[in-house]
């Protein structure tokens, strides 16, 4: 074996024994001039069998915060559409097994962006739109799968998350305008009118009741009683055709007429 030989067979087995603990000899050129591998990919084996290798091998703590001090600050260069393409056809209709759902779901657990992050997440994607094929193709996707419900615990992280956020008038009037002019399909108007059991409306009664009421311990002011008393004078009284008791129309459809008692 020549010399060249020699050293670029010692720089590959570096290069392939990167991450063994004890490694005196860090000095490793491969990937670069020698061993460049621009314009050349892996065979479907080769994958496999790189995959197989690295199977089970979980990175140590060092190893992690090694690779996260070296990353910070660096900017991801931006994919080409061409990359981007790529990558797309390349994970067509690949699905993460329910292993590997939950593999990620307990990594990620308890596990929050800071502020800073967040931020730049919401710049990012400021002003960014699904194009209408992509909202064709998620809704479609979406169709007839039902939502995993949502535990107590994740319903009071939700809860305290969104606790004193408000919408901005501007968002209030996006929201408008987005909704404004789209019928409700007869599907979603048939579930809106859909009669609650006595145990959802029991339910609903109590986070209601006391404490829980946002008018709790609130009064209206002399001048709301009276914009209220004007706007009932205006109100015409109606008389139910089964017990014949008058009253104002929002009383009216709720106490008596469908909903009498005496009916």
């Amino acid at each position: 074996m020549t010399g060249d030989a020699a050293y670029d067979y010692e720089q590959l087995l570096i290069f392939e024994s990167w991450d063994i603990e004890g490694l005196l000899n860090k000095h490793c050129t491969h990937g670069k001039e020698r061993w460049s591998r621009k314009g050349k990919t892996h065979t479907d084996e080769a994958k496999e069998a790189i995959s197989k290798a690295h199977k089970g091998k979980p990175k140590t703590d060092e190893a992690k915060e090694a690779m996260s001090k070296a990353h910070k600050g660096k900017s991801r260069v931006p994919f080409t559409d061409e990359h981007k393409e790529k990558i797309r056809k390349a994970n067509q209709g690949k699905h993460h097994s329910d292993e590997h759902k939950e593999k990620i779901r307990k990594a990620n657990q308890g596990k929050h962006h800071s502020d800073e992050a967040k931020e730049a997440i919401s710049k990012a994607r400021k002003g960014k739109h699904h194009s209408p094929e992509a909202c064709e193709k998620m809704s479609k996707a979406h169709k007839g799968k039902s939502r995993v419900p949502f535990t107590d615990e994740h319903k009071e992280a939700i809860s305290k998350s969104q606790k004193g956020k408000h919408h901005s008038e501007e968002t209030k009037e996006k929201m408008s305008k987005s909704k404004k002019g789209k019928p409700k399909s007869e599907e979603t108007k048939e579930k809106m009118s859909k009669p609650k059991s006595e145990e959802t409306k029991t339910k609903m009664s109590d986070a209601k009741k006391g404490e829980n009421n946002p008018n709790f311990g609130k009064h209206c002011s002399e001048e709301t009683k009276r914009k209220i008393s004007d706007s009932k004078k205006k109100q015409q009284k109606l008389k139910c055709p089964n017990c014949g008791k008058e009253c104002y129309p929002n009383n009216a459809t709720r106490w008596h007429f469908d909903n009498c008692k005496t009916k």
